[in-house]
């Protein structure tokens, strides 16, 4: 029987890589800080993923275990028998995991083993790979990090005291790759970055904004502010542009883009998710980086003569954002040192008066 780790014991590692481990009849292990998620996995070795829509359906995920990750001992006796790694635990939070695996490398050099970041981040795989190089060590020839892309919708719903987990039925897991890893339900790509920016965009900036625009208009959840109107027709603005992004840059079919855009939607309006806003709309500073889900596709629109409307909406709505330590510094934030934020896109000088000019409307609300 094949065996993995995961690193990350919170939702995503148990509501959708613990699910594909189980059907691929892997034998799971997590890794993670939290002492009580632990001692539950520890104790019961069992939970159950409740699917989000009228079945109502469940999924009873079994033998699995957990070590803490500054148990380096038991991780260098465990990680001699794995064929995956796997990561869910915020593209923050990498470097430290990168930190733990140059220490078993280093310790055994011999190791073999895929490792698959499933982070909303572009290149994640790469970016742990590169946080173990930079420790000075040596990567194993037998391991090998394999980019990927993942999608599922798993909201903030664990009750104190259990394991179970909530997530919407449908799910996308894309990994970049030259070899069969027989991961069920796994798309398998020779060339990830269409698909992980298609995700990038059409997904995660439209949860975005959603989350953005319904905090302005005083919404709680993901589906109240999808219901209204106005904020559906902007989300589906920005993906439109997005749209017209990526089947610019990778041709992507406009029919499936289209198709997804109703998908993504249909999705968000799935009151049976209770997505909060305020969680989907955390790091508002990090969503709207260059290569990020709010602004990718800036410069290529302005380039082909299209201005990029919804996207500039989008930017300032995440500059409204002040519920966490990223959304404060907008707060804290003066208008020239703003200005300076905005140009590092970058954007034009026009582009970044248009953003300016909208913040104020959706401050002034």
């Amino acid at each position: 029987m094949r065996e993995a780790l995961c690193f990350g014991a919170g939702n995503i590692g148990r509501g959708f890589i613990a699910q594909v481990c189980q059907e691929s009849d892997i034998k799971l292990t997590f890794v993670d800080v939290n002492e009580s998620i632990l001692h539950l996995i520890s104790t019961h070795h069992q939970y159950t993923i409740h699917l989000l829509d009228e079945s109502k359906a469940s999924i009873l995920i079994k033998d699995i275990d957990a070590i803490h990750s500054q148990d380096i001992e038991a991780l260098s006796h465990k990680i001699q028998e794995v064929d995956f790694i796997f990561t869910a635990v915020g593209p923050h939070v990498l470097r430290h995991v990168g930190a733990t695996l140059a220490q078993l490398y280093q310790r055994h050099p011999q190791l073999t083993h895929h490792v698959i970041a499933c982070e909303n981040m572009v290149g994640g795989s790469s970016t742990l790979r590169n946080h173990v190089l930079n420790t000075g060590i040596t990567i194993p020839k037998g391991v090998d990090f394999l980019d990927a892309a993942v999608d599922r919708i798993v909201p903030l719903s664990q009750e104190v005291g259990s394991l179970d987990v909530k997530v919407e039925p449908s799910f996308e897991w894309i990994v970049e790759t030259d070899v069969a890893l027989n991961l069920k339900g796994v798309i398998e790509v020779k060339e990830l970055e269409p698909y992980i920016k298609r995700k990038l965009l059409m997904v995660n900036g439209a949860h975005a904004f959603t989350a953005y625009l319904g905090l302005l208009d005083g919404y709680t959840m993901i589906d109240e502010a999808i219901h209204d109107s106005r904020i559906e027709a902007s989300v589906r603005g920005l993906l439109h542009e997005h749209q017209v992004f990526l089947n610019h840059t990778f041709g992507l079919d406009v029919h499936d883009l289209q198709k997804m855009q109703d998908k993504v939607i249909k999705r968000f309006k799935n009151k049976l998710l209770q997505d909060d806003c305020v969680r989907v709309g955390r790091t508002p500073l990090r969503k709207i980086g260059r290569q990020e889900r709010l602004s990718m596709g800036i410069e290529t629109l302005l380039s082909l003569g299209h201005k990029p409307l919804y996207a500039y909406q989008a930017i300032a709505a995440a500059t409204c954002y002040f519920e966490d330590e990223e959304g404060l510094k907008f707060k804290n934030m003066d208008e020239d040192e703003l200005k300076h934020t905005l140009k590092s896109l970058p954007l034009t000088d026009e582009s970044v008066i248009e953003i300016l000019s909208i913040r104020k409307t959706y401050l002034n609300k």
